[in-house]
């Protein structure tokens, strides 16, 4: 067992009994946190080791504890509202959450009610539907939730700083003519994108990472529960939608590269997109949708690399790749 775990429990249950832990959550991810599914006396609870320096890219905003804080007053006032997010369990003294130093990190602790349900990654009408009906009742609800703590950063902040972190590296100067030229018109279609995709207002809700690995279902496709929580933020609605399009549009499972515009068109439909949004602003749509599968973090790390490495081939390949994709993302909503 995690000497971490039984170092931290007794601030939450200091008389209790049995600890055990049933398995460890997202070994591996971008982040540096520890998660842990543990069971104490007979009850399971999701364990979050939230690390103050999780990610060693700046477009991944680090959670200060006020923040923190806010985060999951959000996910108390969800429950409020009747939507089934994960309970929160306070510390034994009523903290929102507990703070410990171990191996030279200081990490925030946040426990919760284990929710039992089933992840449901391949996608049919039926169940796009179900999603694109429960994602607008979770959003109309968060609309309602206000919070000066809680930063508003539009997508395409993040999008600059990795256009920005690529940018870097082609200026050089130390870069064959081949790479220059692959990276560049890349970045040209990006650049592009992204001045598509901006907007004279933006409709900022609090909103939680909604993928389909942080929703569970029971047997007959009712939503069980939300399960993350360090993803609450503000977000601009439509890129939030962008989002969810890439990910509810994939009827193979969400590793796969198939994205279905039916799909899209019912989850669109399911959410009433039309009734929400104007014109103007569902023409976001095709470029945001770009920009969530073509310029993301994976996509500019292993550009990075491949850069680093001068491996032109690989990097040919690795940028068709990601053309097809925008291309199929592009797809899904156009007319």
């Amino acid at each position: 067992m995690p000497t971490i775990v039984k170092k931290v429990i007794r601030s939450f249950f200091p008389e209790y009994r049995l600890l055990s832990i049933e398995k460890e959550l997202h070994h591996g991810s971008w982040n540096k946190d520890l998660h842990y599914k543990i069971i104490v006396d007979q009850q399971c609870y999701s364990i979050r080791f939230i690390s103050q320096n999780r990610s060693g890219h700046q477009a991944f905003g680090e959670i200060s504890d006020e923040v923190l804080r806010e985060q999951i007053r959000y996910t108390n006032f969800l429950g409020q509202q009747g939507i089934p997010f994960m309970k929160h369990v306070p510390s034994y003294q009523g903290c929102p959450f507990v703070s410990i130093e171990w191996n030279d990190c200081l990490y925030r602790v946040v426990l919760f009610r284990w929710i039992h349900g089933e992840h449901i990654t391949k996608c049919t009408e039926r169940f796009t539907g179900l999603v694109g009906e429960s994602v607008k009742e979770i959003h109309m609800v968060s609309k309602t939730f206000d919070s000066e703590i809680l930063p508003k950063k539009s997508h395409l902040t993040g999008y600059g700083e990795f256009l920005s972190t690529v940018k870097e590296q082609l200026d050089t100067g130390k870069l064959s003519d081949v790479i220059n030229e692959l990276v560049g018109s890349y970045l040209i279609k990006a650049e592009a994108y992204i001045a598509a995709a901006k907007s004279d207002t933006f409709e900022f809700i609090v909103q939680s990472d909604l993928n389909p690995l942080n929703l569970l279902w029971d047997d007959q496709c009712r939503l069980r529960g939300i399960v993350d929580i360090e993803s609450i933020e503000y977000t601009d609605r439509m890129e939030g939608l962008a989002w969810l399009l890439k990910w509810y549009s994939r009827s193979d499972g969400i590793e796969s590269s198939h994205f279905s515009p039916f799909l899209a068109k019912t989850f669109l439909a399911a959410y009433r997109v039309d009734q929400v949004f104007s014109s103007e602003e569902i023409n976001r749509l095709q470029s945001l949708l770009w920009l969530s599968g073509c310029l993301n973090w994976n996509f500019v790390k292993r550009t990075l690399e491949l850069m680093d490495i001068g491996d032109e081939e690989t990097l040919k390949h690795h940028l068709g790749h990601y053309e097809e994709r925008g291309e199929k993302l592009v797809s899904l909503v156009r007319d």
